[in-house]
């Protein structure tokens, strides 16, 4: 039945709308640290509801849970840090007098245009000049980058926090949001439902897609008979969880290392290697594993992994497929509310 809605019920209404969008535009910048911490407290639910029935005390099993996450992200991110900067180090050190001498010249002979290239290079840029201009765009990035660390080491006790409070408060906080969804209690059990797919789907994919990565480079590697293959097998496994950075931090170093000793075949096997196999594996591979646990095509699930990593940053992993769920579960219910009932067709299809 029709009610007469009231210039107070609209001057609510509309005050309510104003402070929702308010809100989320406050919250805008802490979004990648809910994000992560979400897909965290889904991910190891079951695990930590085991040991709140073994210890009995939900606040104590989620500061354990918390404690574990620091450890398996700092530490590795420790390691991978300082073995790329020990790795620096010491190609610097090999390759600055190879430089100084002019070694590279002598690997050069055989390769006529490229030695056009370089000559013009250096008839047509003033390299000092060049230099000193990197040099003091360098000391200008020092203050930016330790802002961006500090903005980062905040992110990450975010997720900590947010972390402990979801997995010891998750029910409650379960039913809250039951209670704002304008969704009935099927439809809303469906969606949840599918929020949790989709995030196990996301994180295990990019898992098993970093996997797949870092063994291909450690493989490379030890075919071009590199020292310690599944140390940096290791390290690009870690790095191709990050999306802005991945692989090629790793393998465009050390192809660059082989062209300055004249390796030009292996710094072209390993160009090739990285960019079309290791890259393609990312971009394909990813997309089809989600696509198939969520019964989308992959197609459409490239562009929103895609769109959620240029829109929202890291974060865009999780929140891009998620938005696609929302907007499939919201789309259904508001198709059964104009056309008829179909919430059980929803039930069953599952997210087809």
């Amino acid at each position: 039945m029709w009610q007469v809605v009231t210039i107070q019920t609209k001057l609510i209404i509309t005050l309510a709308a104003f402070f929702v969008i308010f809100s989320g535009v406050i919250l805008v910048p802490f979004l990648p640290a809910f994000a992560w911490a979400l897909a965290l407290s889904v991910v190891s639910y079951p695990s930590y509801m085991r040991l709140v029935r073994w210890t009995g005390h939900r606040g104590f099993a989620a500061g354990a849970f918390v404690t574990l996450f620091s450890l398996c992200a700092f530490g590795p991110l420790v390691w991978v840090g300082e073995r790329l900067c020990v790795t620096a180090v010491d190609g610097a050190h090999t390759l600055l007098p190879m430089l100084e001498r002019r070694e590279w010249e002598s690997h050069l002979a055989g390769h006529p245009r490229l030695i056009e290239s370089l000559t013009w290079l250096e008839q047509n840029i003033r390299l000092h000049g060049t230099a000193a201009e990197v040099v003091a765009q360098a000391r200008e990035a020092v203050p930016r980058f330790a802002a961006w660390s500090v903005w980062a080491v905040l992110q990450a006790l975010l997720i900590l926090f947010a972390s402990f409070f979801l997995l010891r408060d998750g029910p409650r906080l379960l039913l809250v949001a039951e209670r704002l969804l304008p969704l009935n209690a099927a439809e809303t059990r469906w969606l949840l439902q599918r929020l949790s797919d989709t995030i196990h789907a996301t994180l295990f994919g990019m898992i098993a897609v970093a996997l797949l990565q870092g063994t291909l480079g450690g493989l490379m590697f030890w075919w071009l008979g590199l020292p310690a293959p599944l140390i940096w097998g290791a390290v690009m496994t870690l790095l191709a969880t990050v999306p802005y950075l991945g692989t090629f931090i790793v393998w465009i170093p050390v192809a660059g290392f082989f062209a300055a000793q004249g390796r030009w075949g292996d710094a072209s096997l390993l160009v090739l290697w990285g960019a079309v196999v290791i890259g393609l594996s990312d971009n394909l591979l990813y997309p089809m594993l989600v696509g198939k646990r969520l019964h989308y095509h992959t197609l459409v699930v490239f562009f929103f992994l895609l769109g959620g990593i240029v829109v929202l940053g890291t974060s865009g992993v999780v929140l891009g497929p998620m938005t696609l769920v929302v907007s499939e579960g919201l789309l259904k219910a508001a198709r059964h509310r104009l056309f008829g009932p179909g919430l059980s067709a929803v039930g069953r299809a599952g997210g087809s």
